[in-house]
């Protein structure tokens, strides 16, 4: 018998269903071709917005006044760019299954609580989409500004891409990649523009309002505290949502019934 020689490392996280599911996510996406179109079309959009307002200074500048240098909203506002799209590219791929023998898979193996699950979900996107976005951001500023704040711009986007997460696993009672869903139900397209429209203000001001935070000591800690206490807030909020919901592998039609509003005297 022939043996398969190759490299197979997977990664591995302190529990087992968080990291069965996040092998099982990172093979789906590399296997894929449709989640790899679908993952690429958001990096790429996102990476391009982010490109346009992307500035760094000049090299004379960074070495003259790096420790004095205040992050600059056209540096800013991509971080928070690449972020977004990163997290909503994951999330749209999560909802397009990759087979029905993954869902029949899933389903005689739930051996555990659906709240678990929905709580591997968030570690999974976490891992995905946030951590990147977050370890791509730590090295591109160091170089440029102050250590203190490329920590707590890291900490802020790392509580902001908490808050993401939650929210757009707010009512996703499902597995990645498992749930077989109906034509329409995920129009790639209107969901791209759907988070476009409202996400272009949005980051600006967040970028403003961290640009001002970063000013001074006490607004840091200030920025980060309401941020901390805004992820608690929203987690809590996913969490209530979970309690009485259960594992969705089949995305079936609403049914519509129609009253003849019939009267008898």
């Amino acid at each position: 018998m022939s043996r398969r020689v190759g490299f197979h490392w997977s990664p591995r996280l302190y529990k087992n269903p968080t990291t069965a599911m996040l092998q099982f996510s990172l093979r789906s996406l590399v296997r894929s071709r449709q989640h790899r179109i679908v993952l690429a079309f958001y990096l790429g959009v996102g990476l391009a917005l982010a490109l346009t307002c992307l500035r760094i200074p000049a090299a004379h500048t960074m070495l003259a006044n790096a420790p004095l240098l205040l992050m600059s909203l056209r540096y800013l506002i991509p971080t928070f760019v690449i972020l977004t799209f990163a997290l909503v590219g994951a999330r749209v791929a999560f909802a397009i299954p990759i087979s029905l023998a993954a869902n029949w898979v899933f389903r005689i193996t739930e051996l555990r609580s659906p709240r678990e699950y929905f709580r591997t979900n968030r570690s999974v996107l976490f891992l995905l989409a946030v951590a990147p976005a977050f370890v791509v951001t730590a090295l591109v500023s160091l170089p440029i500004y102050s250590g203190g704040q490329v920590s707590v711009h890291c900490a802020a986007l790392a509580l902001i891409g908490l808050v993401f997460v939650d929210l757009s696993l707010l009512r996703f009672h499902k597995i990645p990649f498992t749930c077989s869903w109906l034509p329409g139900r995920a129009n790639v397209q209107f969901a791209f523009w759907a988070y476009l429209l409202p996400l272009v203000p949005v980051t600006d001001h967040v970028a403003q309002w961290e640009q001002h935070a970063l000013e001074t000591p006490a607004r840091r800690a200030l920025m980060l505290a309401f941020l901390a206490v805004l992820a608690i807030c929203v987690h809590l909020i996913s969490r209530s949502s979970d309690q009485s919901a259960v594992i969705q592998f089949e995305d079936a039609p609403e049914q519509v019934i129609m009253g003849l509003d019939l009267q008898r005297d």
